[in-house]
């Protein structure tokens, strides 16, 4: 009998062993998974290329029967059950295409959310020509960009003045605005209502900035043929005046944090030639340090910097684009771009993102810090006012005189927005998400307007 209870015993499974079999069932599982998904993934990118390859047969097949003419009719955006007559071909299910076309070649994209190539910006390219996909953008129902993604309202009511600057905390909450002649004003409800704070006087003021939080501010104006520098800590509520000088300051940019500040003077006559300086403060605009002159400079045009303030970048009017990764230590001027009359200029909070332009001219963008630039004529001679959000997705065109402009793919395509009208728009800005910013009508009776982001 002991041996039989023995026996019983011994024929079951012990905890450890339960735990081990439990643990190579998991081990299984998920192999299974991973070979599941790997093969799933393959099956899809080999239906992004017989898809790709299926289109391109059948743009060519329209085009041999069309005296080799394609253009627009073979424009095709397959997302929504969206069809043209003109490719017979139906997408398999899960794959998206976008077609763009010319008179002088296509190019074709296709992408699959489940796969390597996912989105419109990462998708599988195919084009009459190796250039083709690079010369003609995606749609703009690819890019799910209207001529009515931006909603303004005129945010200060009746306080028509001539606006010339303003800036904003990053969930656009908070914001500070200057006119050409009056106070400060100050909103904490996205604009809604302003406050004028009245401390610093009402003077010509030319710039403000603010930290991201909307706390701290740095403003310059002019008074009686001098300039004065106002701070203030707590979002414009009161103010502390710094300086009195000769030195025209005229642009204002601030890191994340607010502590480090940089200003760009307008020329000036020194020991009897022009030149202008940039100016550097990491106490909040405190105490300040000459960091740079530029000699024989007769107008800045733009300053802005990255969120830790180590990124610069400098654009003035006839004289070169400069940029300095090291807080304004060194500047590199990038001379292949010649010198333009550059307007002002915005990066992203990484630095890596930047925009420009020519007055009246063509848009400039950067994606690499601006070592590299691409000129954007396909947006045009136009007096633009642009900016860039902080996190570099959502571009803006502010055209004097005309309509204000969006982009989502590093200014590579610009859709106007019809909506909003045209003015003589300037200076917008953009809080982080791209969601909400602000721009001005830069007329003498203008407004600050709020804008709204909708994709």
């Amino acid at each position: 009998m002991h041996d039989l209870i023995k026996r019983t015993k011994s024929a079951g499974f012990t905890i450890v062993e339960l735990i081990v079999v439990v643990v190579v069932i998991g081990i299984l599982v998920g192999v299974s998974v991973i070979a599941y998904n790997g093969v799933q993934k393959n099956a899809i990118d080999k239906s992004l290329l017989s898809d790709i390859d299926n289109v391109q047969g059948e743009i060519t097949r329209y085009s041999v029967n069309n005296g080799g003419v394609m253009g627009p009719t073979v424009n095709w955006y397959s997302a929504g059950g969206v069809t043209n007559q003109n490719i017979q071909f139906s997408v398999t299910n899960g794959n998206v295409i976008d077609v763009v076309a010319d008179t002088a070649g296509y190019c074709i994209r296709i992408y699959n959310l489940k796969s390597s190539n996912k989105d419109i910006t990462t998708a599988l390219t195919r084009g009459a020509s190796a250039t083709d996909c690079t010369r003609l953008i995606a749609s703009k129902a690819a890019r799910g960009l209207s001529a009515d993604n931006i909603a303004l309202n005129p945010s200060n009511g009746s306080l028509a003045k001539r606006w010339v600057g303003v800036a904003t905390s990053t969930d656009g909450v908070k914001a500070v605005a200057v006119p050409d002649s009056g106070y400060i004003y100050t909103t904490t409800n996205s604009g809604t209502t302003w406050t004028a704070r009245t401390g610093p006087g009402s003077l010509a003021w030319k710039d403000v900035t603010s930290s991201t939080d909307g706390t701290k501010l740095v403003a310059v104006a002019e008074s009686g043929g001098n300039s004065s520098m106002f701070t203030s800590t707590d979002s414009g509520v009161t103010w502390t005046q710094r300086y009195v000088t000769s030195t025209w300051y005229r642009h204002l940019a601030a890191s994340a944090d607010g502590s480090k500040v940089y200003s760009l003077s307008s020329a000036h006559e020194s020991d009897g030639y022009t030149v202008s300086h940039l100016f550097a403060s990491i106490d909040y605009g405190v105490t300040w340090t000459l960091k740079k002159e530029f000699a024989e400079v007769e107008t800045v045009s733009g300053l802005a910097t990255n969120s830790t303030g180590t990124s610069v970048a400098v654009t003035i009017s006839g004289d070169y684009l400069y940029m300095s990764s090291d807080s304004a230590a060194n500047f590199t001027a990038r001379t292949f771009l010649g010198k333009k009359d550059w307007g002002r200029i915005a990066m992203s909070s990484s630095g890596t993102k930047l925009i420009t332009s020519e007055n009246n001219g063509y848009i400039y963008t950067s994606s690499d810090s601006g070592v590299s630039w691409i000129e954007r004529s396909n947006a045009d001679r136009k007096a633009w006012r642009t900016t860039i959000s902080p996190d570099g997705a959502t571009y803006l065109a502010a055209a004097e005189g005309d309509y204000i402009y969006l982009s989502t793919n590093d200014g590579a395509d610009w859709v106007p927005q019809i909506s909003p009208g045209k003015k003589q728009w300037a200076d917008p800005v953009i809080a982080t998400n791209g969601l909400k910013g602000f721009i001005l009508d830069n007329v003498a009776a203008g407004y600050v307007y709020q804008a709204t982001y909708t994709p």
